[in-house]
């Protein structure tokens, strides 16, 4: 009927709280500026992490948190406040991400020619996940770069990368200009960056 067609209409034009939740919990964000920790503390699981950040939340006290699992780190969990997570993404030095989508940390994306579908990884949806983000990672993408190329911006970068044909992540240096395009999205990480709010068990 016209009700369905003008819906059908809308989603073409405008994907709005629409999240793959592999695309969206695969960025990395590292080299970042952190606010001071509101506390720090030992906890056993990123579970138990979340529940402090939760607790904290309630007066107004944590806008994200930060979960180690390196067993070298005494106060695995830290609570930060003060600075919204796009502010704090925006400050990350090394950035990457999946290169073969159109995938924006935005509650929703614009479609066209060339990002149908997009991914809004800032959409409200629970089981969107751009609010969870791996850090401290090595062996990006096994170690070797398919293709490497001086750039300004993060967006040139992840655009770059989907022109060539084997690649499928993206890694930014922003002081160096630096991009980088790999084969494969392979990373070891030991720290998770996860706002608060984001259910980390469909994330995780």
């Amino acid at each position: 009927d016209l009700n369905m067609f003008f819906k059908a209409v809308l989603l073409g034009l405008v994907a709005f709280a629409s999240a793959d939740n592999d695309d969206c919990k695969n960025f990395l964000f590292d080299e970042c500026h952190y606010p001071p920790a509101v506390t720090a503390v030992h906890v056993g699981s990123m579970a138990e992490c979340q529940a402090t950040c939760d607790l904290y939340a309630t007066f107004d006290q944590c806008n994200f948190f930060t979960y180690d699992s390196s067993s070298v780190v005494d106060e695995n969990c830290k609570i930060y406040v003060g600075e919204s997570i796009q502010d704090f993404r925006d400050g990350c030095n090394l950035v990457g991400g999946v290169a073969n989508k159109c995938v924006v940390y935005e509650d929703s994306c614009q479609v066209d020619l060339n990002c149908t579908p997009c991914t809004a990884c800032g959409s409200p949806d629970d089981y969107a996940c751009g609010g969870y983000m791996k850090s401290k990672c090595s062996n990006i993408g096994g170690g070797n770069a398919v293709e490497t190329a001086a750039l300004k911006e993060r967006s040139q970068c992840s655009s770059f990368c989907q022109i060539n044909q084997f690649a499928s992540y993206f890694v930014f240096h922003l002081e160096e200009g630096l991009c980088e395009c790999f084969a494969s999205d392979e990373k070891t990480c030991t720290m998770t960056i996860v706002t608060q709010g984001t259910d980390i068990n469909a994330c995780g």
